[in-house]
């Protein structure tokens, strides 16, 4: 009788203890990259802009569409960023021309959480001469791709700016 408690004391004892292999393992940490990489590693941004132009400018309205694109991956601090627009003029002689625009240019990426623990991303370019080709005569500016540098929080499954507040890109995840 007393070997079968102390067999019983033994096994009670050894069956409170953890085991050294079920110790806890440390808690990681997700960083901000970590949290926008969860909802996407391509992320593309689609703005509308029309407007009107005043005499004696030969072109009456405009109107574009402009797209941007990148892709994100792990640790990686730099990317490229593909974009197009599609740009439509009316001139005052009722010409309609439309150009098409695309250009491919480095993108700095950096990933911080704001102050108010939200995870975001800065990304910075450098002004930018793109291809364009228009189906009449092109107008009479240059087209160039001014460089940013931008500020984006993540909003449930969207990049939203929020610095500079002229900024009005939000990128959505294509994958």
């Amino acid at each position: 009788m007393r070997l079968f408690q102390l067999l019983l004391v033994c096994i009670a004892a050894s069956g409170c203890r953890p085991a050294e292999a079920d110790a806890e393992a440390p808690v990681m940490k997700e960083t901000a990259e970590d949290q926008i990489l969860r909802i996407g590693s391509t992320w593309r941004a689609v703005e509308r802009d029309k407007g009107l132009r005043s005499a004696p400018d030969p072109i009456s309205s405009f109107e574009f569409v402009t797209e941007s694109e990148f892709s994100i991956k792990r640790g990686q601090k730099r990317s490229i960023e593909t974009g197009k627009r599609l740009e439509g003029y009316t001139h005052r002689d009722g010409l309609l021309v439309t150009c098409r625009v695309t250009w491919r240019r480095p993108l700095a990426l950096r990933f911080a959480y704001r102050s108010d623990g939200m995870p975001g991303v800065e990304l910075a370019t450098e002004t930018t001469t793109p291809s364009r080709t228009c189906d009449g005569p092109a107008p009479g500016t240059r087209a160039e791709i001014p460089g940013a540098r931008a500020r984006f929080i993540l909003e449930s499954d969207t990049l939203k700016a929020f610095e500079p507040r002229t900024e009005t890109r939000i990128y959505r995840p294509v994958d």
